[in-house]
């Protein structure tokens, strides 16, 4: 037998699970790295405090603001479900469905570690409402969208009227921020179609690779074509107005949560400032690589309020540790109720089931 007619061995091509699996190990390995950030962040932060002043300061908040602060962060919540309900398309579905359902997922969102919590609206849709995965997965991508857009906007105005010296350098932002958050605007309204071209601009570059880049190629843009069917939505003004009055709404309440509890402990600066520092927090609380926002969240107000509130690094971690704290325990009691209305209604809808069928 020839050399030439033995059998080769041909190195094995990676398929589309093969990518899948390289691009899954990828994520994990950061999220992991970014764990192992946060909890750094978090044990120096707690070396920097001085307890005596933290259990002081606890003790002197007012229960009615407390109190207070939790009413506002079921508002937060009711401004959630209307929106969700909004980017669904279902007007029609009752807000005693859909509020449970934002405050159960908001509830796993900011308990579960790495954002993986997001993955229960989808679920919850599909099991009380029956909608598709593919609605779940459009509507909370838009959400968040929107919840970025914000937030900066809401850290451009405080920036805009802080009496600190950026106030000096405001000449800055309508240069270089304004702009920024107008063509984000745009983008957002234009999202569908600019997802399309993007969609189509990668399947010609990939065209030419190998088979399996191909075939991943192909189960991305059938992915990413759902979710671009989803953004059409919010090219009607009517739509997208309303998702942003909406979006401001979230923002505000969940600024005055923060605010009233700031102001509680005796924080007392300039509106512009304190939205600077809040929106700084809410940015390090939307990075996805850490448990329940552990050492970011805290992280976020520490550099915040020494940057621009000049406290010293004691006093602000000590805030932010308290603060974190204030919004854990509105988490937990907001989750606890949405999960007994959700038990509720499942409970009334088995009920209105076994009656149907007696009868």
């Amino acid at each position: 037998m020839s050399v030439e007619s033995l059998p080769v061995d041909k190195p094995a091509k990676p398929t589309t699970n093969g990518m899948l699996g390289l691009l899954r190990r990828n994520k994990w390995i950061w999220k992991f790295v970014g764990l192992g950030l946060s909890v750094f962040i978090a044990v120096y932060l707690l070396k920097q405090i001085d307890f005596k002043e933290f259990s002081d300061m606890v003790r002197a908040v007012p229960v009615g603001s407390l109190v207070l602060a939790f009413l506002i962060y079921m508002l937060l919540n009711f401004s959630r479900a209307l929106r969700f309900r909004l980017l669904l398309g279902q007007q029609n579905t009752p807000i005693r469905l859909m509020y449970p359902i934002a405050l159960y997922h908001n509830f796993l969102v900011r308990t579960l570690p790495f954002k993986t919590g997001e993955l229960s609206y989808i679920v919850m849709l599909r099991t009380y409402l029956n909608q598709p995965i593919r609605e779940g997965v459009g509507s909370l991508l838009s959400a968040r969208l929107f919840d970025l857009l914000l937030v900066a906007s809401g850290c451009t105005l405080g920036i805009l009227t802080a009496t600190s010296q950026l106030a000096t350098q405001s000449h800055l932002i309508f240069t270089l921020f304004i702009p920024v958050l107008a063509i984000s605007a745009i983008a957002l309204y234009f999202a569908g179609p600019i997802l399309r071209q993007l969609i189509g601009l990668g399947q010609t570059l990939t065209k030419r690779g190998s088979p399996s880049v191909a075939r991943f190629s192909k189960w991305a843009a059938e992915k990413l074509t759902l979710v671009a069917g989803q953004f059409e939505r919010i090219r009607e003004p009517r739509f997208f107005f309303s998702t942003i009055l909406l979006s401001a709404c979230i923002y505000a309440s969940s600024a005055m949560f923060n605010l009233v509890l700031l102001w509680a402990i005796g924080v007392q600066q300039n509106l512009g400032t304190l939205l600077i520092v809040v929106s700084i927090a809410m940015f390090a609380e939307a990075l996805p690589f850490s448990i329940a926002g552990l050492g970011l969240v805290e992280g976020g107000w520490t550099f915040g309020l020494v940057a621009f509130a000049g406290l010293t690094a004691s006093n602000a971690a000590s805030i932010g540790f308290f603060l974190h704290a204030c919004q854990l325990l509105s988490v937990a009691l907001s989750g606890l109720i949405g999960y007994s209305l959700l038990q509720l209604s499942s409970r009334a809808a088995r009920q209105t089931a076994v009656a149907d069928q007696a009868n």
